[in-house]
């Protein structure tokens, strides 16, 4: 939710559509911790507090919840965690939210992970892309050539799918955006699971072959000395471990 400005917007598009008595679903787990409330007062000065239906929790909880109620909503706005995970996440719960023919926002499209999560939508979900806003020359973020923000408008009817297969949405990506920078990436990622439990020579042959691909990655530098420190001590400094990206 942030100072509010998606959701004035969103209230603006209500009202010049004609909407009565317009009632708006948000949820922000950092509205009073980062933002003070800016966002709730302001809504609350408009006189527009009675028609928020406000959830300081993350979607990924709050979603579900909606689902398992029977929740229906003509339009979703996308703006929360931009990890593909979290994106996915929040993808999944609102194609079960959404009425059919009902449109969902995406924001940050640079960004891979929603970019991903689209391509999932439109591939494995049969959404169609209706609208976007395209990047600035000098945009944020990466994914050059990308929008800032793309609407989909979800199937009248559900796309019947091959269970329990899904459509791959990714190849074009992995080889377009990342090439040999992709699988540098796994093999750190492999080689920092290896140390982490004790499995020094694999996980330097891992950095090694890392370092082939991609000999500018200090860090692969620093976890191959690793390799070479008593396992007490590589357990003792060796950390949360994060998915190649």
């Amino acid at each position: 939710m942030a100072w509010g400005l998606s959701a004035l917007h969103i209230f603006q598009a209500l009202a010049e559509n004609g909407i009565g008595t317009p009632h708006h679903v948000i949820m922000d787990p950092f509205q009073a911790a980062v933002y003070h409330n800016a966002a709730l007062r302001t809504l609350g000065e408009l006189g527009l507090g009675a028609n928020v239906e406000f959830y300081p929790e993350p979607s990924g909880l709050v979603l579900p919840r909606l689902a398992a109620e029977g929740r229906q909503f003509d339009f979703a706005f996308i703006d929360g965690d931009h990890r593909f995970d979290g994106v996915f996440i929040d993808m999944f719960y609102v194609d079960l939210l959404l009425k059919p023919g009902g449109i969902a926002v995406f924001d940050d499209m640079n960004w891979d992970g929603v970019y991903l999560a689209c391509r999932f939508a439109e591939t494995n979900y049969g959404y169609q892309q209706v609208a976007e806003l395209a990047q600035p020359a000098k945009g944020r973020g990466t994914g050059s050539g990308r929008p800032l923000m793309r609407a989909y408008r979800k199937p009248q009817q559900a796309v019947e799918r091959d269970q329990p297969h899904f459509v791959p949405f990714f190849e074009d990506f992995v080889s377009n955006q990342f090439g040999d920078r992709y699988t540098a990436s796994t093999l750190r990622y492999q080689g920092l699971i290896a140390l982490r439990e004790g499995r020094r020579a694999e996980a330097r042959r891992c950095f090694r072959a890392a370092l082939r691909i991609d000999p500018s990655h200090l860090k692969t530098y620093f976890r191959m000395l690793r390799t070479f420190l008593p396992a007490a001590l590589v357990r003792a400094t060796t950390g949360s471990t994060k998915a190649p990206h």
